[in-house]
């Protein structure tokens, strides 16, 4: 027979247990979430290859209430939301920014290549942007919403990133015309960025449609000027994470301690199926929750 006092020890044993246990998980709330998807890449044409872009439209609305039976800060859409010619195209961006305004938080939209079927102008529009590239905050960390397309072969011509684009290309006239590059007042606008990020000691995650490690997605599809907006980032010391689409098949690599996450491709997924992902900040972690063909993963944050 137990004894009354060996009773009562165990009682307070376990009353202990669950109070540790609950903090424990009240402790273990992440202090933000967030929703990721990248090249949706809609039109009204048939398949090709993997490329189920017809499909997308209906995909993207699944997400979308996903994302809304969730409590997210707001959603990263990384670019390519459309892959239709140039006459239809506006209405495809039209379609597709109307799906992801049933959003109650809100839509942080990166320019990808396939974008600019629909020109610059009438595309910022859309998207309710005044700049292509443009930061916002979140607590203690700085989001950096980048331009790949900004010097590029879609740079409107006699312009300075038309210009830019020339000495890129007899550089090294291989380089994909799907990519582009970070333009001389980007990266100065980055530069500040960053290092007022760093003064605030700010951890600072960047989106662009683009990558640039050759080792988180295919080398040919990495910026024009990788190695110089790495070399940036590395320097400043308080960048976390790279977090970019473009590369449909998705990929991951760690590099001079920052995290480079290509997001599959929604417009790969396959019939009847998906991909996306949520994301949840903690502040030692962020744990990306996949969906469909996106796999889960978790990124270390070091102190």
């Amino acid at each position: 027979m137990i004894s009354f006092a060996s009773r009562r020890t165990l009682l307070i044993t376990l009353w202990f247990s669950f109070l540790f246990a609950a903090f424990g998980q009240q402790a273990e709330q992440p202090i933000f979430r967030f929703g990721i998807v990248a090249d949706v890449q809609y039109a009204d044409k048939p398949a090709r290859g993997k490329r189920r872009y017809n499909e997308s439209a209906e995909k993207l609305r699944a997400c979308v209430a996903d994302f809304k039976q969730q409590e997210l800060a707001f959603v990263a859409n990384l670019g390519d939301s459309i892959d239709g010619d140039a006459a239809r195209s506006p209405a495809d961006m039209a379609l597709i920014a109307g799906i992801f305004r049933q959003l109650s938080c809100p839509v942080r939209h990166v320019i990808g290549n396939h974008c600019l079927n629909v020109p610059r102008p009438a595309l910022l529009k859309e998207l309710g942007l005044k700049s292509p590239y443009y930061e916002f905050d979140r607590g203690r960390w700085r989001f950096l919403v980048l331009d790949g397309m900004d010097v590029s072969y879609s740079s409107p011509e006699g312009s300075k990133q038309a210009k830019e684009a020339k000495i890129c290309l007899e550089r090294n006239p291989k380089l994909s015309k799907y990519a582009g590059a970070i333009g001389e007042k980007q990266m100065a606008w980055l530069r500040e960025q960053l290092a007022d990020a760093a003064r605030q000691k700010q951890r600072v995650m960047v989106f662009c449609h683009h990558p640039i490690l050759a080792a988180a997605s295919s080398p040919g599809a990495i910026l024009w000027n990788a190695a110089e907006v790495e070399a940036l980032l590395v320097q400043s010391g308080c960048v976390v994470a790279w977090i970019n689409g473009h590369d449909h098949k998705g990929g991951y690599a760690v590099a001079n301690g920052i995290h480079h996450l290509t997001v599959q491709g929604m417009v790969e997924s396959p019939t009847g199926g998906t991909s996306y992902a949520i994301a949840s900040v903690f502040a030692t972690r962020i744990v990306i929750e996949g969906r469909g063909t996106t796999p889960s993963r978790v990124l270390e944050i070091k102190p």
